[in-house]
């Protein structure tokens, strides 16, 4: 009989994947840095043993190697407290204290949280990494494995991207590894790892074996064997070496004499072994298959094993290399071999064994107390919908005690499953949409609310219902626009005549901001007018004034008059205290930057995002701190201060920031401050306009004209936002877009819709964009003096608004390319100094030597163009078709230099004026 825990005691195959490990962990110990590596592939693959082999082949190099394992029963942040253990054991780490501060913040339930549970969540990832942290420092490198975290928590995912970013400044190597098919079911922990995957770490992804290194494999147990029985293994194992080892010792240990075809698949390989056992043995190994990957010798025996069975069953176990035995903190706990073995017992038994099993463990548990994740998962497996919804909702309780949301979230969500009483409903549901604000996958969030507003709908319990319907909407991102809105209007839908004013005043105030995301500025400001109708009729405490003050910020600024809604904020900054005066403040700040752009102050808007950067900064958010960051860099390239931008850029790039999509319009507006690569914000745009997300359509579209060499490119981009969207989110931007390289139809269009907005008198940066249309328009047809007169006003705002941008448009609209040229110059815009000279008309001392290269036909369109006619005009003039005439015009423009009607006109008006 084979006593070896491994049959295949040589390692082929992985020798780069093992390399490239090795001198990660060397590069580490030797500059102080930091690495992250994912292992990814099948169950038998071989991760667990190339990690085997990474610890084997490093074990005398400088540090320490840590390895833990996620188990199949996720308890929030399991994996974490037994690294935090493990390291309590080194000699260097003895008197680390911030080793048992992390351990009790991730252990120690607290009832009363902080007011902000984000805070809450963020001190315990920041005491973790501080303590893993000054670990590997005082270690010289520490490597940190991960293994199975297809089973991870929630929580323990989130803490791992945070350490991911944060490993790159320390003498740590993080390893991950897990299965790529389980996470086909199980979307939520997909989005985690790959959150975990986006900082910037190497992914090693672990495919089938060879047959040649197969073959190497199994000639050593099996060196008689022939070609046809070392093909027939390869094919059934499919290269996977797990497989291949447990089909070559059912054939090794049975004899060469048996027919292979009976014993060669894994499933009938395992329980082959198991067959062997006696009747009373297997009956525990079949309970230590229900209990889990790993179990311990005290649950079996308050099964109803005796000393004696028990003893027998784990040596009889151990011999048949099902088990293997390890001691954490001095007591002895068993795991099967590979999750292969112990998910094939399981799944061997029957459905009704399978139940009846998990309610044997759990009437066990409890009695205990203490183990609340466990009790529920058994319930639940058992199918006891009575104790399993309330042991549910328990276990996330605890598990919002200990700031691990998205665990809270999955508990709540199977409470659900077990429940359809209203009360019920009511209650976890809400916990469950609650989790959302903190963690979760936004898919799940949407489908689960609306189930459960239906069941509380059909019993007319509306407000509960709403209740639940707002609390998924602030869990929601911002740009998740179309699933707001199913939601708000929801919750629209089931207000009543005697609905309670707070709960009205809540579904008021979040239809404020969705219309003014929308950019319906007048169903917005009617919405919020209904809001503080309601507000009179509640307490300080009902009433959410900070969202009604937000909204009526926003929705001011639009209209030119912030300043009565600023006081408002203002004063309840004043009135408010400790974190919830620390938060208004920060909103605050964010609102007095947007209302003072508004009007015109760009500089203000500068200093007032750098406040509330550095707020964010001394509450330690560091997502919130570099969004106002990203914020304060976009007023700063208004105001040409590009050090400022290219620091942030460089900092952003040295922290490690992937940009998530609620921040990814600040982003594309720095690298466009710079002159960088504009493909993300073209991305972006384009994407907005697919979505037909007004906000961010609006917001890009401000830009556009500044932004791209292809003015092609940029009028297709705004005409499908013309097309698509309302005549709220034609700015002047899309507008000088079309107006820069569209046709007269084009043009006209957008015109139409612009001047169809009312330009509220105070919002400077709306009158900018429409003088600067109105100076294109004129130009464009020829009206000399009132193009200059639009141009002047335009010059005028744009020097009110400090924006070097609308600036250098005005003065090269006026024909004064030498002043703009000189404000490009100060401000060190070298990507729009060199469009800005390939646009600039020929010298007045030259010729117009363009004409004499036209052919007869193309200079009689361009005189008719010139002369103000349309391409269709002209076309019916020439008796030829108007997509000729634009074919000859493209021409013209390619020849002459020129990619506007408005510079052709230039042209040829200095041609004429120096002949």
């Amino acid at each position: 009989m084979i006593t070896r825990a491994v049959l295949f005691e040589q390692f082929d195959g992985r020798d780069e994947e093992l390399r490239h490990l090795v001198e990660l962990r060397a590069k580490s110990a030797r500059e102080l840095s930091g690495a992250t590596v994912s292992i990814v592939g099948e169950a038998g693959i071989g991760k667990s043993r190339l990690l085997s082999e990474f610890q084997a082949a490093t074990a005398r190099q400088r540090g320490a190697f840590v390895r833990i394992r996620c188990e199949e029963l996720p308890v929030a942040y399991a994996p974490f407290v037994r690294a935090l253990e493990e390291l309590q054991h080194f000699r260097e780490l003895r008197r680390v204290n911030a080793l048992a501060v992390a351990t009790q913040l991730l252990t120690t339930i607290d009832e009363a949280l902080d007011e902000d549970p984000v805070l809450q969540k963020r001190k315990v990832f920041d005491s973790l990494i501080a303590a893993l942290g000054e670990s590997a420092r005082r270690l010289g490198q520490l490597t940190l494995v991960v293994d199975d975290v297809h089973w991870s928590d929630l929580s323990s995912l989130e803490a791992l991207r945070m350490l991911a970013r944060a490993v790159r400044a320390l003498p740590m190597v993080l390893v991950i590894a897990y299965r790529s098919e389980d996470l086909a079911s199980n979307h939520g922990r997909a989005l985690a790892i790959a959150e975990v995957e986006r900082e910037n770490g190497d992914r090693i992804v672990l495919g089938p074996l060879s047959f040649r290194d197969v073959a190497s494999l199994l000639r050593r147990p099996m060196p008689e064997a022939r070609k046809e029985l070392l093909q027939r293994i390869y094919d059934l194992s499919e290269g996977k070496p797990y497989v291949a080892e447990e089909l070559a010792r059912s054939i090794v240990e049975r004899g060469s004499g048996i027919d292979p075809e009976t014993t060669l698949s894994l499933r009938s390989a395992v329980l082959e072994r198991v067959a062997r056992l006696s009747p009373g043995d297997r009956k525990i190994v079949e309970r230590a298959a229900v209990l889990g990957r790993n179990f311990a010798p005290d649950d079996l025996s308050a099964l109803g094993a005796s000393r004696e069975q028990l003893f027998g069953a784990l040596r009889a176990g151990l011999a048949l290399q099902i088990f293997e035995e390890r001691e954490v903190e001095g007591v002895p706990w068993y795991r099967f071999r590979h999750a292969l073995t112990r998910e094939i017992l399981y799944r061997d038994l029957l459905a009704i064994e399978r139940r009846a099993l998990h309610l044997e463990i759990a009437d066990h548990l409890a009695t205990r107390g203490d183990r609340a994740a466990e009790l529920a998962y058994h319930l639940s497996a058992a199918g006891d919908a009575a104790r399993a919804a309330p042991a549910n909702e328990r276990a996330g309780d605890e598990a919002i005690a200990l700031s691990a949301f998205g665990d809270a979230a999955s508990l709540f969500k199977r409470a659900l499953d077990f429940t359809s009483a209203p009360e019920d409903v009511a209650r976890v549901g809400l916990k469950f949409a609650e989790c959302f604000q903190h963690t979760g996958d936004p898919d799940e969030l949407v489908s689960v609310t609306l189930r459960n507003v239906e069941i509380l709908e059909r019993t007319n319990r509306n407000n509960d219902a709403i209740a639940i319907l707002i609390a998924a909407y602030r869990g929601l991102v911002p740009t998740r626009f179309a699933d707001r809105f199913t939601l708000q209007r929801r919750a629209a839908a089931l207000l009543e005549p005697d609905t309670p004013a707070n709960v009205r005043f809540d579904v008021e105030v979040f239809a404020a901001w969705l219309l003014a995301g929308e950019l319906r500025v007048d169903e917005a400001r009617a919405a919020c007018d209904r809001a503080e109708a309601c507000s009179t009729q509640l307490t300080a405490d009902q009433r959410d004034d900070l969202s009604l003050a937000r909204a009526n910020v926003y929705l001011r600024s639009r209209r030119g008059d912030p300043a009565p809604a600023m006081r408002a904020l203002d004063a309840l900054v004043l009135e408010s205290s400790g974190n919830s005066r620390n938060r208004r403040l920060m909103t605050a700040s964010q609102l007095r930057a947007m209302a003072s752009y508004g009007v015109g102050k760009t500089r203000s808007a500068f200093e007032h995002s750098l406040e509330g950067a550095s707020l964010n900064r001394e509450m330690r958010r560091e997502l919130w701190e570099f969004e106002q960051r990203c914020n304060a860099a976009f007023y700063a390239a208004r105001l040409g201060d590009f050090a400022f931008v290219n620091a942030l850029v460089e900092s952003a790039r040295r922290d490690g920031f992937e940009i998530s999509e609620t921040l990814q319009a600040a982003r594309v507006r720095t690298v466009r401050a710079i002159g960088g690569d504009i493909a993300p914000f073209l991305e972006l745009f384009e994407h907005a306009v697919e979505e037909e997300t007004p906000f961010l359509v609006y917001a890009l579209g401000c830009d556009l004209p500044w932004m791209v060499d292809d003015r092609s490119h940029a009028r297709a981009i705004a005409m499908r936002a013309l097309e698509r969207m309302s005549a709220d989110c034609i700015e002047g931007g899309l507008v000088e877009a079309i107006l820069e390289f569209g046709n007269d139809d084009d043009v006209s269009r957008a015109l139409e819709m612009l001047f169809e907005l009312e330009c509220p008198e105070g919002y400077v940066l709306h009158e900018a964009h429409l003088a600067l249309v109105r100076a294109r328009v004129a130009r464009r047809e020829h009206r000399t003096i009132e193009a200059a007169q639009h141009a002047r006003d335009a010059i005028a705002l744009a020097t009110r608004i400090e924006s070097w941008m609308h600036l250098s448009t005005a003065y090269e609209l006026a024909g004064d390319y030498e002043a703009a040229r000189k404000v490009l110059v100060r401000v060190g815009a070298a990507a729009e100094l060199a469009r800005l000279e390939r646009r600039r008309p020929a010298s007045r001392a030259e010729p117009a030597s363009g004409a004499a290269e036209l052919t007869q036909r193309e200079e009689q369109i361009a005189r008719l163009i010139v002369a103000g006619l349309s391409s269709r005009q002209a076309g019916e003039r020439l008796a030829i078709g108007h997509r000729t005439v634009e074919t000859h015009l493209a021409n013209v423009y390619a020849k002459l230099g020129v990619n506007s009607r408005a510079q052709l006109a230039a042209h040829f008006t200095l041609g004429t004026e120096t002949t």
